[in-house]
């Protein structure tokens, strides 16, 4: 599997052999390599036999670098629950959670995937998220709890981010975001007022690097983050 070593262990029992279906290579970002092998044994002390057919999940044509996942057995069958990049958009939107079928071989008891074109499909992610602010926040927002501390209000269907930044000085986006799941989407939003802090719309990636839409002065302008530095485009 590589020089990286292994993680995401997951030991089940099949048969009369425990087997450890593992990842390895490196996990994260445009350079991963990530992949998921297996290996058996009798005794959890080993010795551990490991699958002549390694990698038994690797990178398609539709998603990259899967790995570190879990077996779930539901009584008929066995599923994978494991994360991967999709191709489209890769790296930057991040990972999207997947759920595969394993399959036990009956010759030789070793495990193997079978994924069709419909399992790998990414447009079955595709999801139109909606919020109207009523009360409570969707499950689905995301913040950069390692940048600052969100604080939310809403009222009468609008919201208000007052985040406390972690870190006292230099430039901070109250980022208050959504991962999408697929490298195509769309996004809109309404600003119900105007005031002496820049609101719009961001593409965030880090407190470091973003780019977006804001309304300043009742003007609309692009800006940019890029390693800190904080510039208006148009």
């Amino acid at each position: 599997m590589g020089k990286w070593g292994i993680e995401g262990q997951c030991i089940v029992k099949h048969g009369d052999y425990l087997y450890m279906l593992y990842s390895g290579n490196a996990c994260c970002g445009g350079l991963c390599d990530y992949q998921v092998g297996v290996a058996r044994s009798k005794s959890i002390k080993g010795p551990w036999e490991k699958n002549p057919a390694n990698p038994i999940l690797k990178s398609n044509e539709t998603w990259k670098c899967p790995g570190h996942g879990t077996l779930v057995n539901s009584g008929n069958e066995w599923n994978y629950l494991y994360h991967a990049y999709p191709n489209y958009g890769f790296p930057y939107i991040g990972r999207s959670a997947l759920l595969s079928l394993l399959i036990w071989d009956k010759k030789s008891d070793w495990p193997y995937f079978n994924l069709s074109p419909e399992d790998i499909d990414p447009r079955q992610l595709k999801t139109g998220n909606v919020d109207e602010f009523d009360g409570k926040m969707a499950d689905w927002w995301r913040f950069d709890v390692s940048t600052y501390l969100p604080v939310t209000e809403i009222s009468d269907s609008k919201l208000r981010l007052k985040d406390q930044p972690i870190v006292e000085g230099g430039n901070m986006i109250s980022a208050m975001v959504a991962v999408p799941e697929y490298g195509d989407f769309e996004i809109q939003t309404t600003i119900a007022e105007v005031n002496g802090v820049m609101s719009g719309l961001v593409y965030y990636a880090t407190k470091d690097r973003s780019v977006g839409f804001g309304v300043e002065d009742q003007q609309l302008v692009v800006w940019e983050l890029n390693k800190g530095d904080f510039e208006v485009l148009s």
